[in-house]
């Protein structure tokens, strides 16, 4: 399980380790010896069900059949979550820099310091690259597969239904649109984060049009 911060990550692997138990789940929370999927030896993960972390794809022979899944989060609402993740958590890298800036500020020093953890990640997370085209041909012919973040409640349930576990019930946030509706008024800001997230964009709104079919006029298009 690939995915970028703030798609809803964490949600999805603490329902794993509810499913199958913490021991199970090779993440942050629940492996002390964690390390990327591109690093970490194959023995460490003998016992495990689940891989998950903010690691970008890689192939990797692991003598079992593995299933791919992801989550997707419109890229200009993904950037101002971090935002507000960062001035949350005092013990964030960029917690200073989000304090002692706007919203736009913040990205703009932010992502020109740290741009793989602010631009095009999540191509970047599904197939290794920051590339639309190539994250929708993995996709395509090798994921099982893709969520979305507003809609998380509903594809944790199928996704371990799928796997014939118990479904449970995970509370829906209210919807990025109505959440940020004042952040998005900034319309440089907006133009910015689309321009350097247009990678990001583009898959998204590839997903979206063939899979999600959300209303596009809640989200800032790529077209306008």
């Amino acid at each position: 399980f690939f995915h970028a911060q703030r798609t809803g990550g964490s949600a999805l692997r603490h329902a794993f380790a509810r499913a199958y138990g913490g021991c199970a789940v090779f993440s942050t929370q629940y492996a002390e010896n964690y390390q990327h999927w591109d690093k970490v030896p194959a023995e460490d993960l003998n016992g495990k069900r689940v891989f998950a972390g903010h690691s970008n794809f890689s192939r990797r022979a692991m003598g079992r059949k593995l299933h791919f899944i992801s989550l997707l989060r419109h890229p200009l609402y993904r950037t101002i979550s971090l935002y507000y993740y960062c001035r949350k958590y005092p013990k964030h890298a960029l917690h200073s820099v989000a304090m002692e800036n706007t919203l736009s500020g913040f990205y703009e020093k932010a992502s020109t310091a740290r741009p793989k953890y602010f631009n095009n990640v999540m191509c970047a997370r599904i197939c290794g690259e920051t590339s639309a085209r190539s994250a929708i041909k993995l996709i395509e012919s090798e994921y099982m597969a893709i969520g979305m973040t507003e809609y998380l409640g509903s594809f944790v349930d199928w996704l371990l239904t799928k796997q014939d576990l118990p479904s449970e019930i995970t509370p829906q946030a209210k919807p990025d649109h109505e959440k940020y509706i004042k952040e998005i008024e900034d319309e440089e800001f907006v133009r910015v984060v689309m321009k350097q997230n247009a990678e990001d964009v583009a898959l998204f709104e590839h997903m979206n049009a063939n899979y999600f079919h959300v209303d596009e006029r809640l989200y800032p298009s790529s077209r306008v």
